[in-house]
C-alpha cells in the first residue's frame, strides 16, 4: 500500500492508504519511502535544506480522509515519513523527511528535513498517545513509560 492510489488504477479520490489509517483505528502511521520530485539535481546541493514544499503539500494532500475526520476522532494522528534523498542515475529524490501531526481538523508540522538532507529528526510530539498510554503534556516520564519523541533518520 502506498500514499498513491493501488498500481495506480483505484481512483485518485479513494484515499486507499488514508482509509486504512482511519479503518485500523491507527494514531501513528510511520512511512519509508522514495518519492521523485520534479525538482533538479542541483536543487538537492544548493537548496538542501529546503524541504520540498510541492511534496510535502501532496503527502498532506494523501492524507485528506484523516484531515476531513480528525474533528471527531479523539487525539492526534501522526504520520511519520522517512523519505530518499539524493540523485541516482537520473532520479532526484524529494527529501523532506517530516513528522505530521493531524488532529481537530488541522495538520501539525512537528518538523521536517530538507530535500538534500541526510540527518537524524527528532521532534516532541506533545499529549502524543501510543499502545493505549496517555504521554504527559509536560514532556515528563512515568513509571514504565517511554518520551514522545520520534527519532528518525
Amino acid at each position: 500500500m502506498d500514499l498513491n492510489p493501488k498500481n495506480f488504477v483505484a481512483p485518485f479520490e479513494k484515499y486507499e492508504f488514508a482509509n486504512h489509517v482511519l479503518d485500523t483505528g491507527s494514531n501513528l502511521a510511520v512511512v519509508p519511502m522514495a518519492w521523485l520530485t520534479m525538482q533538479t539535481p542541483e536543487s538537492i546541493v544548493e537548496e538542501a535544506q529546503v524541504p520540498d514544499a510541492d511534496t510535502l503539500a501532496y503527502w498532506i494532500q494523501r492524507l485528506h480522509p484523516v484531515l476531513e475526520r480528525s474533528a471527531a476522532v479523539v487525539g492526534e494522528t501522526i504520520f511519520a515519513t522517512c523519505n530518499r534523498t539524493g540523485v541516482e542515475g537520473g532520479a532526484v529524490f524529494a527529501g523532506t523527511s517530516a513528522i505530521v501531526g493531524i488532529e481537530g481538523g488541522s495538520v501539525k508540522v512537528y518538523g521536517c528535513l530538507g530535500r538534500g538532507t541526510e540527518d537524524l529528526l527528532v521532534c516532541d510530539v506533545p499529549g502524543a498517545r501510543f499502545g493505549g498510554a496517555d504521554l504527559p503534556e509536560d514532556g515528563s516520564r512515568q513509571e514504565g513509560m517511554t518520551h514522545s519523541s520520534y527519532h528518525h533518520s
